[in-house]
Parts: structure tokens; C-alpha cells; sequence
């Protein structure tokens, strides 16, 4: 067997799981306690696993062991037993040697955990794997435990594999179940839940008590399961559970769960007033020891709070220490004072070096462009550089053109020539994607998906925005004359004339669909308006201008009586401000000023204080799975969307500002902008480092959401509409520059 002292582990934990903020550090003071040990039976004892993190944190000693040499294993040394599954994917019998150790564990009144095994003693299951698909697992029936995860609560395995029990022991039960569910955190009980089965079985043996799992569970951070705040608390409570009474009994009386972070959390403007917060359980000692000038307040139910003034610029370390009789557990968290200036910059930074690192810049100068997204980690935690729906190519157009003024943003921020070439190579390669073919009725729209795709309004639309946004800032006028080829086509396209509608895809034989007039969302329709506002901008030509107003008043006129929103009502609001804007820089009409201030005041009636746009309006419904759906059910789920809302509300509030020059808009960018720093994800895997996912549960403090939409979901980090858009928003206030062209407000 393998022992692992304390030291082993907390040099072998760094780097492991997945960091979204500055990590936490936690000692357990005192050795772990000699009477409560557990034997770990794994496939390889040369790494460090998940559950031996949790051994770690409850202060249990650990040893570790294989399969095959179940027979050296000395029952009476342990409390209980853990086989971690060490051939998943693919499912595992238990040899005869082990399940004879299993059985005497569970004669002497011991604890057994097993998973993704086909033979587990009295346990009839099948021997081939199951995709899970769409469906979770949630809590079916809590543990026996003080405070434990109640019925109803989500964990999120990542369309894991399962070996289905086709027999259950009588008196056995499934404490965790795989079902199609509706809900973010935990199942919303009005909407109705069929197909469940086991996902975790609980039951009792002789004198011992067991735990079944029939998919992996043991490495839960690996394999990026979520959220990681339940699976944690889960996975923790099981091993309690599973101890014999007298071990449990110990182990709950030395365990003191705690958490401590800031508000505001990551990163602070030298002189605020932050303030410290502990989560602990009553009846504990809490001090602040760094620093140790500041004292905490009970705040009651086991929160202590402390404010304090920070200086600046640096870093504050901060260490707590929670302690009740002999055991202590100290925590020490760290807090970025900077200048916004320099806290903006430094993100954008960051997430250059994520395309880069990540793979999405699928060339190191640019030439071939980026890939629409870095994909939401497999049932192994694995992720890849490509796209959904695209064909041909892992490009797409808007995405490429986002990404490109990013980095042309930033290489001149920087000062570096070797990204503003990135940037041209960028823009240069995207122009193949636009649809030129000879006898195209649709010449000058934009292939939206690789090579082929329908000009979707949102998508085309972009790729005109940026295609002018290109020649602003570099001065090639190949940009421009593409841009206008863009303008020209989506008028025929999208404008109010029926006669002119061209075919939605290139070379498709007729008949075929056509495109439609631009549609009454915002999400949709919004853009294209946004296009010829810009387009008006750049060139000063009337004919854009006097296309856009009046649809654009129309669809505000129509707004509240759109019967489903898009993905929510807050994503339509975000993307609505962006063609008021443009209408309030290019028209003295009142009437798009106070649209735009409408919009952005619901915006702000559903931002909490930490920054964050709670989602409201899902066109979810009942649905549990299709494409194009939002993150939420309830209007009281604390999730922020980041591929459709707060990444567009950050940039489109800056031009807001520029367009009005009312400073309400700067003060709602700063904290929206604020907040999309604060969540940019920090880890060793550099898949993520640096980026942004789409959804974010700012409750828990981590990325997560519904999994309802399997086109983007909430672990997906999109190039384009996502990561690009926040940094165009960044770089924009850097710049002082307001995007789009005011010289015409004044023609």
C-alpha cells in the first residue's frame, strides 16, 4: 500500500480541478486522526484523485492499494472501504479477491463504496454502458447526515456513462437518480420528470452499510462535474455516511466546514471598502489572523463579516482560522488591488493569451482564423477547439470578425505589431467565407456556418458591423467595399420589400427557403437594424438610415407584446441597446432616447450588486434539451449568460455612453464590466485560463447553468459572442473610442 501524508498531498493537489477565482488553501491542523482510515482501492497510486482530496479536508488517514492485491488489505485497519472505478469508460467486474474483502468490510460493520462496476454482491446490473445524455443526476432521497443535500438538488455528471442496476436488494434505495430534469440548482417542482433510474444506491449488508454508484463519481473535479460546490459537499457527506457510527460520530464532531472570500471578490479599486466574509457552521471561534488588526462580526447562522479599507495597488493575502476545541482549519485567500485601468488591461491580456494557448487561434499568425468555441469538457473533462453546426470549417464568419478586432484592440493597446498582424491575417482569411458565387441571389451575405450555413439575421448582420468596424480602424478599404457588399445584400434580404427576398443558404438548388423581414426581436432582427445604422455611420448614406428608423421604432413599439423571447427577455434587452444607441447618435427623436433608457433600466432592475444580470424570461418552458435555449426556468435563479447577454449589455453600454453622453451608461458598464473581470475563469487547464464560459451561477461563484440547450451550453466558451465581445467591450473603454462613427450625427 501507498500512505499519503499531508505534505504529499497538498503538493500533489496543485493544479488539480477546476479554479475560477484565486484558489483557496485549507490545512486541517493536527494529524489525521489514526482511528478513522480508509482503504482506497485504485488502478493507479501514482496520482492524486479526487476523493483522496476529500479523505484529506474530512482529516481521515488514507491508504492507497489496487485490485490486485485485495488480499493484503487488513479489514480491521480500516473504517471503510472505497474502490474508485480505474477503467472508466469502460465498465469493470470486481475480481474475487476484492469482493471477498468487501464482504468481510461489510460483516464487521464497516462502510463500502464501490462505482461503475457490473458485479457488486446482491446487485443485479448490466455489463454494457449507457450514455446518459440530457439527463443529471439529482437528489432522490437525502443522506442521514446533519445538513445534508436535500431532495431535489442537481449535480451535473457531463453526459456521463452508466451501467443501469437491472435488480435493487430489497430495502435498498437510490439516493442519487439520473433524470431528464428541469431546473438550474435544484429541480423546479411545477414541471413534471419521467425516465428516472439509479444513479447511486444506498443500502445495508449484514452489519455494514454500502454505496453503489453506477457511474463514476470519484473524480468529480477531473472530469469538470457540476456545480463543484454540491458535488463536493456530496461526495463529502457520503464518506461520513458511510463510516460506522462511532467514526461518523468523530469525524462530524472534528469536521468544521468554511468557506471565506471578499466582496468584491478577485479584485478591488485601491480605497474601497471591502468586506471579509466567513461561512462556517455556530458555535465556532472565527478570527481574521492576516490581518489580524481587523475583527469579524457574528452575523449569525454561522456568517462573520469584517470591512476594511484597502490601500493599494498589490496584493492582499488574507488568512482565516476557524477552530472549535483542538481543531483548527485556516484558509488563506488572496485580493488583487489594482486601478480599472490596469485591471482591464490585464484581463484582456489574459484572454489573448487563452486563444492562443487554448487553440482556438487555429494558427499562430492569424490565417486560418479561430474556431467558433473551445467545447463544454466531455465525459472525460476533455475539450476541443472547434464549433456547433459548423460545416466544412470550424470557422465562423462573425466569430473570426469579432475575434480580429480584438486583437487588432489589443495590439494597439499593447503596442505589438505581431497581433495587429494576427488581426489582418484574420480579417483577410474571412473574406473567403463570404458568399460570392456568380448568379447567387444572395450574393454579399455570409456563410454562417464554416462553408455553408443560413444567413441567420444576428450572424450576417455582425459580419457587416465588423466588416466596416475593419476598415475604421485599419484604413483598407477591401473591408469597406466587402461591408457594403454586406449592407447592400441584407437590405434585399431583410428589408420591408417581400419581392426582394433572396435564398437563406449559397448554391441551394430551388425551391429553397428565403430569408425573412427583419424579425421583430431584438436578438434577430436588432442586429440587422444595428447594420444599417452602422453602415449609415461609416458612409453617410441616407438610404440606411431611413431603412432602419422606422422598422426600428416599430420594434419598440412591439416589444412588449413579443409572445417568446429569443433566449429571455434580459438577452433582448441587451442586444436591443445597441440599435437605440446607434438611432440616438444618428436622430435628435426623443422617442429612441427613452427606449433606450426603458431598456436599460429593466437591465438594471435585474443586476445584483455583484455585477451580475439575472437571467428572466427563458424561452426554456418545460423543454429539458434542444438548441437555442436559455440557462434558467425561474426568474430566481441566480444565473448570468454570458454568451447573450452581459457580454453584449458591457459593450453596448459603452456605446450607449458615447452615443448620449449620459454618464448612467458608463456607471452601469463599470459594473457590468466589473463583474465580467471578476468571473474570468483562473486554472492550469488552458483550454479555459483566461476565458469566459456562457453561464455563471454567481450564488455558488462558479460556471454553471441549465444543460437543457446542447448547442451551446453553459460550459462552452464562444470565440465571437462570447470571449471577443467582452474584450471589444474592454478595449473600447482602454481605447476611449465609441465604435462607430458619430461624424454623421452632425450631417
Amino acid at each position: 500500500m501507498v500512505k499519503r501524508n499531508r505534505r504529499q498531498f497538498l503538493a500533489e493537489s496543485l493544479g488539480v480541478g477546476l479554479a475560477l477565482a484565486p484558489a483557496q488553501t485549507a490545512w486541517v491542523h493536527g494529524s489525521p486522526s489514526e482511528d478513522v482510515r480508509v482503504c482506497l482501492v485504485v488502478g493507479d497510486a501514482h496520482r492524486q484523485w479526487d476523493i483522496a482530496r476529500v479523505f484529506q479536508e474530512l482529516g481521515l488517514a488514507y491508504e492507497l492499494t489496487s485490485a490486485d492485491r485485495a488480499n493484503r488489505i487488513q479489514t480491521d485497519r480500516f473504517a471503510a472501504l472505497w474502490i474508485a472505478s480505474s477503467s472508466y469508460p469502460e465498465p469493470a467486474a470486481l475480481p474475487e479477491e476484492l469482493i471477498k474483502k468487501l464482504e468481510e468490510f461489510l460483516e464487521a460493520g464497516k462502510g463500502v463504496f464501490a462505482e461503475y462496476v457490473s458485479n457488486f454482491p446482491g446487485v443485479r446490473a448490466g455489463d454494457s454502458p449507457q450514455k446518459t445524455g440530457i439527463a443529471r443526476l439529482f437528489v432522490a432521497n437525502p443522506l442521514d447526515l446533519p445538513d445534508a443535500l436535500a431532495a431535489g438538488i442537481i449535480l451535473d455528471e457531463q453526459d456521463s456513462l452508466c451501467l443501469p442496476l437491472l435488480e435493487e436488494p430489497q430495502g435498498s434505495k437510490p439516493v442519487l437518480a439520473f433524470g431528464r430534469v428541469a431546473g438550474v440548482e435544484r429541480i423546479v417542482p411545477k414541471f413534471q420528470y419521467k425516465d428516472t433510474w439509479t444513479g447511486l444506491l444506498w443500502g445495508e449488508s449484514a452489519r455494514g452499510r454500502y454505496a453503489l454508484a453506477t457511474t463514476s463519481v470519484s473524480e468529480f473535479r477531473r472530469r469538470q462535474y457540476a456545480p463543484l460546490a454540491h458535488w463536493s459537499k456530496f461526495v463529502r457527506q457520503l464518506v461520513i455516511a458511510l463510516l460506522p457510527e462511532p467514526q461518523r460520530r468523530e469525524v462530524l464532531e472534528r469536521y468544521i466546514p468554511v468557506q471565506a472570500y471578499t466582496e468584491p471578490r478577485v479584485w478591488a479599486l485601491p480605497g474601497a471598502i471591502i468586506r471579509v466574509v466567513v461561512e462556517t457552521t455556530p458555535n465556532v471561534r472565527v478570527e481574521l489572523a492576516r490581518p489580524a488588526t481587523v475583527g469579524l462580526t457574528d452575523s449569525g447562522n454561522g456568517r462573520y463579516e469584517a470591512e476594511q479599507k484597502v490601500a493599494g495597488p498589490g496584493v492582499l493575502d488574507f488568512a482565516v482560522e476557524v477552530s472549535r476545541a483542538s481543531q483548527k482549519r485556516r484558509l488563506e485567500f488572496p485580493l488583487r488591488v489594482t486601478d480599472r485601468r490596469t485591471a482591464y488591461s490585464h484581463a484582456l491580456e489574459r484572454n489573448m493569451l487563452w486563444y492562443e494557448r487554448s487553440g482556438a487561434l487555429l494558427k499562430p499568425d492569424g490565417t486560418l482564423g479561430v474556431s467558433e468555441w473551445v467545447s463544454g469538457p466531455d465525459t472525460e473533462g476533455v475539450r476541443i477547439a472547434y464549433g456547433a453546426e459548423q460545416q466544412q470549417s470550424p470557422e465562423r464568419a462573425d466569430c473570426v470578425f469579432e475575434s480580429a478586432l480584438a486583437f487588432w484592440m489589443y495590439g494597439k493597446l499593447a503596442g505589438s505589431a505581431r497581433h495587429r498582424r494576427i488581426s489582418q491575417n484574420m480579417l483577410a482569411r474571412i473574406m473567403d467565407f463570404q458568399r460570392l458565387e456568380r448568379g447567387d441571389p444572395g450574393y454579399g451575405l455570409w456563410n454562417t456556418r464554416g462553408r455553408g450555413g443560413p444567413a441567420f439575421q444576428d450572424d450576417t448582420s455582425w459580419a457587416t458591423i465588423c466588416a466596416l468596424a475593419a476598415y475604421r480602424y485599419t484604413k483598407n478599404r477591401m473591408f469597406l467595399e466587402r461591408g457594403l457588399l454586406s449592407a447592400r445584400a441584407q437590405a434585399r434580404a431583410f428589408g420591408p420589400d417581400d419581392l426582394l427576398r433572396v435564398p437563406e443558404y449559397a448554391k441551394a438548388p430551388q425551391p429553397r427557403s428565403l430569408t425573412q423581414q427583419a424579425d421583430e426581436h431584438p436578438h434577430f432582427g436588432g442586429c440587422v437594424l444595428s447594420a444599417w445604422l452602422y453602415t449609415y455611420g461609416i458612409t453617410g448614406d441616407r438610404t440606411y438610415l431611413d431603412l432602419a428608423l422606422p422598422m426600428l421604432r416599430k420594434m419598440v413599439e412591439g416589444f412588449s407584446r413579443i409572445p417568446r423571447y429569443v433566449i429571455s427577455r434580459t438577452c433582448e434587452s441587451a442586444r436591443f441597446l445597441l440599435p437605440l444607441a446607434l438611432a440616438c447618435a444618428y436622430s435628435p427623436d426623443s422617442f429612441f432616447k427613452k427606449a433606450l433608457r426603458d431598456q436599460a433600466d429593466y437591465l438594471r432592475s435585474r443586476t445584483d450588486h455583484c455585477g451580475a444580470i439575472q437571467e428572466e424570461g427563458s424561452n426554456v418552458g418545460h423543454s429539458v434539451e434542444g438548441g437555442d435555449l436559455g440557462l434558467t426556468y425561474n426568474a430566481d435563479e441566480k444565473i448570468s449568460d454570458q454568451l447573450y447577454c452581459t457580454s453584449f449589455a458591457a459593450m453596448n453600454y459603452w456605446i450607449a455612453y458615447k452615443a448620449t453622453g449620459e454618464r448612467a451608461y458608463l456607471q452601469h458598464f463599470v459594473r457590468t464590466a466589473d463583474y465580467l473581470v471578476r468571473i474570468q475563469v483562473e486554472s492550469p487547464d488552458a483550454m479555459i485560463d483566461g476565458g469566459w464560459m456562457r453561464g455563471f451561477d454567481y450564488s455558488l461563484w462558479e460556471y454553471y447553468g441549465s444543460n437543457a440547450d446542447q448547442g451551446w451550453n453553459a460550459y462552452c466558451l464562444e470565440t465571437g459572442w462570447t470571449n471577443a465581445i467582452i474584450d471589444m467591450a474592454l478595449g473600447l473603454f482602454l481605447m476611449d473610442d465609441a465604435f462607430f462613427d458619430p461624424t454623421q450625427a452632425s450631417k
